[in-house]
């Protein structure tokens, strides 16, 4: 709000809030001073929203998102791993599936 008054007058902020009962709230707040003639700060006018519904669902998605790149990854080496036993994996092998970890020097032995 200092900023808004001292600036050019816009204001955006998110903020948190914690409530008595321990209960977390997010709040969005925007809005603008309107300066008089002599460009003195004269009256701010803006709202501020509950936007607490819409972090929890951004936090699930990210948690979400996460545990379906883990869960790939898991997967994608239970599959490396079921196809060849780890005495017999060469440097051909590691070519097929994974060709940017293969030195230049082995790359087609």
């Amino acid at each position: 709000m200092t900023l808004a008054i001292e600036g050019d007058g816009i204001y955006d902020a998110t903020f948190r809030l914690v409530l008595p009962t321990g209960e977390l709230r997010w709040i969005a707040s925007h809005g603008r001073t309107e300066f008089d003639g002599a460009g003195k700060p004269n009256i701010v006018r803006g709202l501020s929203l509950d936007i607490t519904a819409r972090k929890q669902a951004e936090e699930e998605k990210q948690l979400l998102q996460q545990e379906i790149a883990h869960a790939g990854r898991v997967s994608l080496m239970g599959q490396l791993a079921s196809r060849f036993d780890a005495s017999e994996v060469a440097y051909t092998d590691a070519e097929k599936y994974l060709p940017a970890l293969v030195p230049p020097r082995y790359q087609g032995i």
